[in-house]
């Protein structure tokens, strides 16, 4: 990469923890999905999900001028408040150039069909209009740039499950063309009754109160939502305005391979390709590879592909690498799921230990669980995220964790 660039803060909203030191604490024991009082579920056999309930901005946001920003936005809002004011507060007093760039597969899809089933219902004479401006994807991100007065850049990511990882691709390249000095990059999803409803009509959900990886008989996942942020910027930059670096971005690849219907097209080629151009990006060999961060989510033909894609790159390496489901901790946030992967890695220094994790066995040719896994984080330096996408995107990110 023409800079290096590095991560110097992170941010979390999440149902299993507000703030990014209660998210990292939460992620080492297990957390069970809740009953969903967000909306109605009494016409489904599904009726839990990683859903924020209690999940109030108030306290964070104080008590003015949210009342026309829908879940999503708030998420946003909460998370920069909450974890990256100090920052936002040096980069404007230094008069630097600070951007937001948020990755999201849904946006602001709820205020969408609510806006337009009131079209329906009241005709277009008696709506609210200020509701108008929550029906586009890209709102969330730029009523954020609003509230914190970032006028240096705003850009929405939307490539579907792996649009946080995309929009890390992007924030790089912002940064090494000299657009920005820095970027907050996030990735946020809102749980709605329409995302719901995607994910139950086309049987990806599981009625069981845990996400299954790696299993022939695993059932399904299990919906979540929340924020997860990332400060990006050069490493000059870091250590010149005094930064504590948790991680360096050494490598990145995408790739696609895709068919007419992607729900039977499990080919490994796509996962491959993009590990091995974020391994061949960051000039980083297989052997280096200390711990990976899965995709795996409980949909049994995804997580078996990209089990496969692991063993077709690693070989008998992986067999020495612990693979960590993070979803099956966090649950399922689509497009965010990539940066929440990034907020674990980079702090990998404050995990002690996880419920579990999942090394490869030769023997019975397959990645097996195992329990109460102890973190030693000199053990990892250099952690692999990889993301998949049901629609055939992949991309795989490869971060350095600073000593």
């Amino acid at each position: 990469m023409k800079n290096k660039i590095v991560i110097t803060k992170t941010g979390a909203i999440s149902p299993i923890g507000v703030g990014v030191e209660n998210f990292i604490s939460n992620i080492q024991k297990i957390n069970n999905p809740q009953d969903i009082k967000t909306f109605d579920t009494e016409k489904y056999d599904i009726k839990k999900a990683f859903v924020a309930n209690d999940f109030d901005p108030k306290p964070i946001l104080g008590d003015k001028g949210l009342r026309n920003f829908n879940r999503n936005t708030l998420f946003i809002l909460s998370a920069i408040k909450k974890d990256m004011d100090n920052e936002i507060n040096y980069f404007k007093t230094e008069d630097k150039r600070l951007g937001l760039t948020i990755g999201t597969c849904f946006g602001s899809l709820q205020s969408i069909s609510d806006y337009e089933l009131d079209i329906f219902d009241k005709g277009p004479r008696k709506i609210n209009p200020m509701g108008f401006g929550n029906t586009v994807l890209n709102s969330p991100t730029s009523r954020a740039n609003i509230w914190f007065g970032l006028t240096s850049q705003s850009t929405t990511v939307s490539t579907g499950s792996i649009s946080s990882a995309k929009a890390i691709e992007f924030s790089i390249g912002q940064i090494n063309k000299n657009v920005v000095d820095a970027m907050i990059c996030g990735g946020a999803e809102e749980l709605n009754m329409q995302t719901f409803l995607g994910y139950y009509l086309n049987k990806f959900l599981t009625k069981n109160e845990e996400i299954t990886c790696y299993e022939k008989n695993s059932t399904g996942t299990i919906i979540s939502e929340g924020c997860g942020l990332a400060l990006l910027e050069t490493y000059e930059n870091a250590v010149k305005r005094g930064a504590k670096i948790l991680a360096s971005i050494l490598g990145y690849g995408t790739s696609f391979y895709g068919s007419i219907d992607n729900t039977k097209n499990f080919s490994t080629k796509g996962v491959v390709n993009s590990i091995k151009n974020a391994l061949k990006n960051g000039n980083i060999d297989t052997k280096d590879i200390d711990l990976v961060i899965s995709s795996a989510n409980g949909l049994t033909p995804f997580d078996s592909m990209e089990e496969n894609s692991l063993m077709e790159v690693f070989g008998d390496r992986l067999t020495e690498i612990p693979v960590i489901p993070l979803k099956s901790l966090i649950g399922e946030t689509i497009g965010a799921s990539g940066l929440f992967s990034i907020v674990a890695a980079s702090n990998i220094k404050d995990i002690k230990e996880l419920p579990f994790v999942y090394k490869y066995s030769n023997g019975q040719k397959k990645l097996i669980k195992v329990n109460n896994f102890k973190i030693n984080y000199s053990n990892f330096t250099k952690i692999l995220v990889n993301c998949i996408s049901e629609c055939g995107n992949h991309s795989a990110i490869i971060l350095q964790i600073e000593k």
